[in-house]
């Protein structure tokens, strides 16, 4: 256990094989090989959890926080952060604030919070979560689960892999920059009305949100791009003229 009360502008602070921190503002804290619990103060920290499954808490302030090996907690709490997990399967979330994370090497979850922030998966099968705000969400290598959040306009790109992009209950407009229709997948629910605009196809969902898959044709939008194909009606619907293409459950076409 360690208890700080110090008030240099920069104090370095490493911890044992396991241990306990409670950062004084303006602290740096290297955990060390065992799995600690480190809470910052209430301005901007840099905090590394060394090579055990650590916790570590931002609290207030602009932090810089890395969980470096294993599986580690991080959360960067009220501030603008920036947080990495390391090369473990980490958990990732930058709290209130414009954060900006990292998941790195393996299996990472991030969850962005309640303002407009930037995540990155990594190399691995990851879940990115944008929650509020206007978020930048990519997935990078690997199998990735990409959600925007309920609220805000959001950009997501898949990265290379098989990725699923999530609506669920979304109010907004968020574009998918990089929809791969060889490999990529939608999940969403309700009724879908698919327009072409320009080079982009629109997805409008029955709740009001709104979908641009960039590069894409109406044409091309068939029930087997969603995940839960048997529960979505589709309508494709061209400006450029008069037909417009019903998909029923059963994957038909219909012409009127």
């Amino acid at each position: 256990m360690f208890d700080f009360d110090i008030e240099a502008s920069w104090i370095n602070r490493s911890l044992g094989e396991t241990g306990y921190a409670v950062v004084q503002p303006l602290i740096m804290v290297f955990g060390g090989d065992g799995a600690d619990s480190i809470q910052g103060s209430g301005t901007s920290d840099l905090v590394s959890g060394g090579r055990g499954a650590d916790t570590i808490r931002g609290n207030n302030g602009g932090d810089l926080l890395y969980g470096n090996q294993q599986d580690d907690s991080l959360v960067g709490g009220n501030g603008n952060d920036t947080v990495f997990g390391g090369q473990g399967s980490d958990f990732v979330s930058g709290g209130n604030g414009t954060d900006l994370l990292y998941g790195n090497l393996a299996a990472d979850v991030l969850v962005g919070g309640n303002a407009d922030d930037i995540l990155y998966g990594g190399q691995g099968n990851d879940t990115l979560n944008g929650e509020g705000g206007n978020d930048l969400l990519f997935g990078n290598r690997g199998a990735d689960i990409i959600n925007g959040g309920a609220t805000g306009n959001d950009t997501l790109l898949g990265g290379l892999g098989n990725d699923v992009f999530v609506f669920d209950g979304a109010v907004g407009a968020d574009l998918i920059g990089d929809f791969d229709m060889s490999c990529d997948r939608i999940t969403v629910s309700g009724e879908v009305t698919a327009t072409q605009v320009g080079t982009n196809t629109i997805l409008t969902l029955s709740d009001g949100a709104a979908i641009t898959l960039a590069g894409v044709s109406v044409s091309d939008i068939t029930q087997s791009l969603f995940t839960n194909s048997n529960n979505i009606n589709i309508s494709d619907t061209l400006p450029s003229n008069s037909v417009a293409t019903t998909l029923n459950e059963l994957g038909d076409f219909i012409f009127e």
